[in-house]
């Protein structure tokens, strides 16, 4: 992935490390989930799919119980050079 990622916290959330890890867990894994949202919290992939609401609602149901903030992605079909 290149360095223009573009992330939306659910709920607002400024753990610099923790985002770093969901961060990482992107590039390490973009190539599986093109063309999808996910939800990542830390190194840990929470949701996917195609539908941004579905992924939101996953996120929120995961914080409610875990109390951690996931990172949501859109990964697009392929990098521009």
């Amino acid at each position: 992935m290149n360095d223009t990622l573009q992330a939306r916290i659910v709920p607002a959330y400024t753990d610099a490390e923790y985002i770093r890890e969901s961060e990482r867990w992107l590039r390490e894994n973009a190539d599986k989930y093109r063309d999808m949202w996910v939800a990542v919290a830390g190194s840990d992939l929470i949701a996917v799919g195609d539908d941004l609401n579905f992924v939101i609602q996953v996120a929120k149901e995961y914080f409610q119980i875990n109390k951690k903030r996931c990172l949501l992605h859109w990964i697009p079909s392929s990098q521009k050079g």
